[in-house]
């Protein structure tokens, strides 16, 4: 309902921004009389924005002003929220605000999915990551106040684009790389990499957006905070950037899954297409689990980064990357020679390229699971579906947000890999690692097995031989005195020389070991 001019007035003077004295003056010297007219002209002077007009227009002028924090605009709107450029009262500083939405304030479960976002993010302190600033509550709005960054995603860069420059493309993966090396170091697995949550800021630097979907797992700093807020059955992420592992159950995904998104967000750049990308989403999540990965570049300037790519999205996560250090050594070597091969298909590495950190794997292929997903309704929409990425809520351009929308899908009954295991080719050519048994030493060891245990018996007969011949000797020596009856003597004697016999022939092996051992 519109406010009457002087409901205007004290909405205008509550948020700080209009003093009525101001509002006075700008009437007269416009000569406005009505509030639509009035707050043109605000607007004219500079005093207001149009977001502002229109919210106190619409009589919400409350919703301008959060504590400290001054609304000026709405970058995007979506399922998971609505986000909005504000400025700090006192520092003088633009930042993001991003509000849980209306319908979602009697849904525990995404104000418990937002406070997890806001625990994530307020472990998160780098470069390559979008900061978080303050989180509170507003009038019944739960909100998240973060980095505002001035630039693009990298999912409309590459849009405009269609194939980025490869020097470009490896340099942004390298900073996604390390941003995700530090999330993981903080035990926080993203679940969502994909190029829409990469933000390119004017000075190039990429900033890893959106921890809606994180989770705070194994190997935080506090066990307790291990949030999972997903069921059987749910699937979170994008189809196009989501590891086989991942779509199965989203509580299957570790820091390896996200190097697979991370590995499919590069083709994505380099190429222009994503990796799997088919006709519908059930059939680009059975390309990612069924299809071999396709190549990244044709011609001998591709190889290593071919190579890269091949481990970054093998299907198994033990045959991946195992941490986000080893992917970023591996781009920094290509790195140091790529030029824009899109350009120019001659252009070569020069020397002999150095050893990758690693050898690779073969890319194992798994065979197809009897289970699978029934119908499209069931699964998340993908990215490239038409929508607006959620990235747009960070960036200068008003665009819309996409939401990551659970969805529930048949599980293939097996129980989640949460150990890292050797690659195959650790397997094969380290076999000092304790994994293989070093042979040489196999035979000195039953050598010394076998000397002990035949000292071990041969102790214990020779034992039972002397008692034996102690005992029927004493025996002997009473019938000789007339003490026992001599029926036995003969048995006795014939006892006396067998105990004599094994005593010799535990000797016997006793020597024969030791000669044996040396």
């Amino acid at each position: 309902m519109p406010p009457t001019r002087e409901e205007l007035i004290k909405d205008l003077t509550d948020a700080g921004l209009v003093s009525s004295d101001e509002v006075t003056k700008i009437e007269s010297a416009s000569g406005s009389t009505g509030i639509d007219s009035l707050l043109s002209h605000l607007v004219e002077a500079g005093k207001i924005t149009q977001y502002q007009a229109d919210k106190f227009g619409s009589g919400n002028g409350g919703e301008v002003a959060f504590g400290d924090y001054v609304v000026l605009d709405e970058l995007g709107r979506g399922g998971m929220g609505t986000v909005l450029r504000a400025r700090h009262r006192r520092m003088d500083r633009e930042v993001a605000i991003k509000v849980l939405p209306v319908e979602a304030l009697n849904n525990e479960a995404a104000i418990a999915r937002f406070y997890q976002e806001v625990k994530v993010a307020a472990q998160l302190t780098h470069v390559n990551i979008v900061h978080a600033y303050d989180a509170g509550e507003h009038q019944g709005f739960h909100y998240l106040v973060m980095e505002y960054v001035r630039g693009n995603d990298l999912g409309k860069v590459a849009q405009s684009q269609g194939a980025i420059p490869l020097s470009k493309a490896v340099d942004y993966t390298i900073q996604a790389a390390r941003g995700l090396k530090y999330a993981h170091s903080k035990g926080v697995v993203h679940r969502d990499i994909k190029p829409s949550n990469l933000l390119l800021d004017e000075e190039n630097v990429v900033k890893i957006l959106d921890m809606g979907l994180a989770r705070i797992g194994r190997g935080s700093n506090d066990p307790t905070q291990s949030m999972h807020l997903t069921t059987t059955g749910q699937v979170m992420g994008t189809v196009d950037y989501m590891a086989p592992e991942q779509a199965e159950d989203t509580r299957n995904a570790d820091h390896r899954s996200d190097i697979y998104s991370l590995g499919c967000t590069l083709f994505r750049l380099v190429t222009g297409s994503a990796p799997y990308s088919r006709d519908t989403v059930v059939k680009s999540i059975l390309a990612h689990r069924e299809d071999a990965p396709p190549s990244i570049g044709a011609g001998p300037n591709y190889e290593r980064l071919n190579q890269i790519f091949q481990r970054m999205v093998a299907k198994k996560p033990e045959h991946r990357y195992q941490s986000c250090d080893d992917v970023i050594s591996d781009l920094e070597l290509v790195s140091k020679h790529a030029g824009d091969l899109q350009q120019d298909k001659t252009v070569n590495f020069g020397a002999a390229p150095a050893p990758l950190t690693r050898p690779l794997p073969p890319v194992i292929q798994q065979p197809p699971q009897p289970t699978q997903p029934t119908s499209d309704s069931q699964l998340a929409p993908d990215s490239n579906s038409g929508q607006t990425s959620s990235a747009d809520s960070l960036t200068t351009a008003p665009q819309g947000l996409v939401e990551n929308v659970p969805v529930e899908m048949p599980l293939i009954e097996e129980e989640p890999d949460t150990e890292s295991k050797p690659s195959e080719s650790d397997l094969l050519t380290k076999p000092d690692s304790g994994l293989l048994p070093d042979t040489s030493k196999s035979w000195l060891n039953l050598g010394i097995v076998s000397v002990v245990l035949a000292l071990v018996c041969c102790g214990l007969g020779g034992i039972v031989g002397v008692v034996g011949w102690v005992m029927i000797s004493g025996d002997l020596r009473k019938i000789d005195e007339g003490k026992m009856e001599p029926s036995n003597r003969d048995r006795m004697k014939l006892a006396r020389v067998l105990c004599i016999i094994s005593v010799g022939i535990m000797a016997f092996f006793v020597v024969g070991s030791l000669i044996s051992s040396r």
